[in-house]
């Protein structure tokens, strides 16, 4: 879950490391995990680029990068466009006799 590092007390804030990273070690409440962190806002912007590159649309519409390496099973995919397309026949991916189409 998330807390405020403020309401947490001094030793959870670090003013001159506003992007520090805090993890709540849960075996002892008052030890902050992540009190050595440091470059979070390279992780996030790494995570954030990533995020961008694989849902970003390839040459076919609609398609993505994302799509194309994890399909989701039919009856998530009838559930994800709420019955708009019907499932191609023949495609698959992942687990089993799926039938997605290539989204």
């Amino acid at each position: 879950h998330f807390f405020s590092k403020s309401k947490r007390g001094d030793a959870w804030l670090q003013p001159s490391r506003p992007g520090c990273l805090c993890v709540e070690d849960p075996r002892d409440a008052d030890n902050d995990l992540g009190r050595n962190s440091y470059n979070i806002s390279h992780v996030r912007n790494a995570f954030g680029l990533a995020f961008d590159v694989l849902t970003s649309p390839t040459t076919y519409p609609g398609e993505s990068r994302l799509a194309k390496l994890v399909r989701p099973e039919a009856n998530l995919y009838h559930r994800l466009v709420d019955g708009e397309k019907q499932p191609a026949s023949g495609g698959g991916g992942g687990g089993g006799a799926s039938h997605a189409p290539h989204v």
